[in-house]
């Protein structure tokens, strides 16, 4: 596992409107909402906390996977292993989300909250700090422009 810095909660390093700012300010609220459920008292608001953090999640490594990861691939192909080792990241926070679906005590639920939240971070530094930046740089306006169609239409598709 990679280590982790923890990113500011304002960062990010376009506008608000393109896809890959879109995903930052998941990272954010994901972010946020690993900080509530920690703090929530043991119980059910607690479970749904953590059930809203596995959706948002779910929703979106899949955003990732079918539309940002392949316009990545294209505009880095010297560089397939970013790619390579993002999906990695997922499939280990996906064994992650699943121990956590599954957690029926409250000491494996806080044990594995924790655990996916430091892999989520780790994850996020590296995007936010390597990946975004390399395909803002390498890609065309037209990819940047694909890239922002395709995502929006794969979020009004009810896939966020």
């Amino acid at each position: 596992m990679r280590t982790a810095s923890r990113l500011d909660a304002t960062t990010s390093t376009a506008d608000h409107d393109d896809a890959l700012s879109q995903l930052e300010i998941d990272h954010r609220r994901v972010d946020a909402l690993f900080a509530r459920a920690s703090l929530l008292p043991h119980g059910p608001s607690r479970r749904a906390r953590v059930d809203e953090i596995l959706q948002e999640l779910t929703a979106h490594a899949d955003l990732e996977e079918a539309v940002v990861y392949p316009r990545i691939a294209q505009a880095l192909p010297a560089a397939p292993w970013l790619v390579e080792t993002s999906t990695e990241d997922h499939d280990e926070m996906r064994v992650l989300m699943a121990a956590l679906a599954g957690a029926e005590d409250e000491q494996s639920l806080l044990i594995g909250l924790r655990a996916l939240q430091l892999v989520v971070q780790a994850h996020v530094a590296v995007e936010e700090g390597e990946i975004f930046p390399a395909f803002r740089q390498m890609a065309t306006p037209d990819t940047l422009r694909t890239l922002d169609d395709e995502a929006a239409a794969h979020r009004a598709g009810g896939s966020r």
